[in-house]
C-alpha cells in the first residue's frame, strides 16, 4: 500500500475515527493510540475497506481498550478527559444500549443515513429508524429526569 493511500484515510476519516474513539474511551491519549492502531491495521489487511470498515474496527479496539482496562486496574473517572459533548448527554448515552448507542453516534456524530446504519449492523432500515425512534425518546426522559 502506498504511502499516499494512507495519507488519503488519515485526512478523509482521521478526525472521524477520533471523534468515536474519543467518544468511547474518554481520553484524549487513549484515543490516539485506538486511531493509530487501526490505521496500522489498515496499513496491513485494509487495503479497499470502506468507512464503514474503519467505525467498525474502531468500535471493537475502544471496547476492547476499555474492557482490558477495567480487568487491570478499578476504574478511576478522574483519569478520563472531559467528553467532547455535554456530561449529561455522554450520562444520557451511556444508559442506552451497546446497540442503541453505537446507532445514535452512527447517525449524529458520524453523518451515517439509516441506510448507511442498516447494512452495517445487519438490519433492516424500519428497524434501525424505530430503534432511533426509541433512543432519542430514552435520551429525552433521561435529560429532562436529570
Amino acid at each position: 500500500m502506498e504511502r499516499s493511500e494512507i495519507e488519503r484515510v488519515f485526512e478523509e476519516y482521521g478526525n472521524a475515527l477520533y471523534r468515536l474513539a474519543l467518544f468511547y474511551v474518554r481520553s484524549a491519549a487513549d484515543a490516539e493510540d485506538v486511531v493509530q492502531d487501526v490505521l496500522l491495521t489498515y496499513l496491513q489487511k485494509g487495503e479497499g475497506k470502506s468507512r464503514a470498515w474503519l467505525t467498525k474496527v474502531t468500535v471493537n479496539r475502544c471496547i476492547n481498550l476499555l474492557k482490558k482496562k477495567r480487568r487491570e486496574t478499578a476504574f478511576d473517572e478522574s483519569d478520563y478527559a472531559v467528553s467532547p459533548i455535554g456530561d449529561d448527554l455522554y450520562e444520557a448515552l451511556g444508559a442506552l444500549s451497546v446497540k442503541d448507542r453505537e446507532m445514535v453516534w452512527m447517525y449524529y456524530f458520524g453523518g451515517y443515513t439509516t441506510k448507511e446504519i442498516a447494512g452495517q449492523l445487519h438490519m433492516g432500515e424500519a428497524a434501525v429508524r424505530k430503534r432511533m425512534e426509541r433512543a432519542r425518546k430514552s435520551l429525552r426522559q433521561y435529560m429532562e429526569g436529570s
